[in-house]
């Protein structure tokens, strides 16, 4: 089964660069965190206009009932719903309470929510911190994740910088990017994600990391096409005026392309 009951069949992206390049996303800790102006805390999701330099927050901690929670994992799905994980167990979201090695499927608009196919008990090691540090939907329909650990699911074992497809309809799982490929190192760690038509992928990396032999810091949204392993910066964390300098999740909305915006025109490129 793929998660077409959810994703409505498609993501909603295509292949063609938006006039006006948008991007969602949440970070790791509350240190300061400011974005288009806009003060926000490490619970709360932000969705941010590339080309006006304004934000807005898409999606609100308070939701939790003022308990303090980290979004790992976060996508946007086309009837609107919401999938994300978070870093903390015992969270209450929409009347369903779970753990940081669930996946949730919200809805913001009755304020529901239900398990979306990802449970700790879908990890092989359930009870060693199964926690999800990365989701998105691929071209199938399949679930593309990331975790912080390594871990494995129906045998299949994988480590924590691997990008890995799952079907929880059919509970098989395979590894579509190896992070010992990934990595010029062959170790880092996926820390956000987003699966696009193509078959290329953005995601964000837990520290500084070499790729392809350029340095990109943590927090920069990083293109990649495994087909080629070319890369280039989607995104640069300078955007986000922070004391920290880490992405937590990463959704696109509008369309975009696996290649490089324009973005370099409104975000300088940060080393460090």
């Amino acid at each position: 089964m793929k998660i077409t009951s959810m994703a409505v069949g498609a993501l909603v992206v295509s292949a063609s660069v938006s006039s006006a390049a948008q991007i969602e996303l949440s970070v790791l800790d509350n240190l300061d965190n400011e974005l288009g102006g806009v003060i926000f805390r490490d619970g709360d999701v932000m969705r941010y206009d590339t080309v006006t330099d304004s934000a807005s927050i898409v999606f609100n901690e308070d939701l939790f009932g003022g308990l303090s929670v980290d979004i790992t994992a976060y996508h946007r799905l086309p009837n609107g719903h919401l999938l994300l994980s978070v870093l903390f167990n015992g969270r209450t979201l929409g009347g369903l309470t779970f753990d940081d090695g669930d996946l949730v499927d919200y809805d913001p608009v009755s304020d529901t929510a239900v398990f979306a196919g990802i449970r700790e008990t879908t990890f092989d090691a359930g009870g060693n911190n199964p926690d999800i540090s990365a989701i998105s939907i691929l071209p199938n329909g399949a679930y593309a994740l990331s975790t912080f650990q390594d871990q494995a699911i129906n045998g299949v074992g994988f480590t924590d910088g691997d990008i890995v497809s799952y079907d929880p309809g059919t509970d098989t799982a395979s590894v579509i990017v190896a992070e010992a490929s990934l990595f010029d190192d062959g170790d880092g760690d996926v820390d956000a994600l987003h699966a696009l038509p193509d078959g290329s992928f953005l995601f964000s990396a837990a520290d500084d990391e070499m790729i392809g032999g350029v340095l990109y810091a943590d927090g920069d949204v990083i293109s990649y096409n495994p087909a080629t392993g070319a890369t280039s910066l989607y995104f640069s964390y300078d955007a986000v005026s922070s004391t920290g300098g880490d992405l937590n999740a990463l959704y696109v909305p509008a369309p975009a392309s696996g290649a490089l915006l324009a973005l370099g025109l409104l975000v300088g490129r940060r080393r460090r």
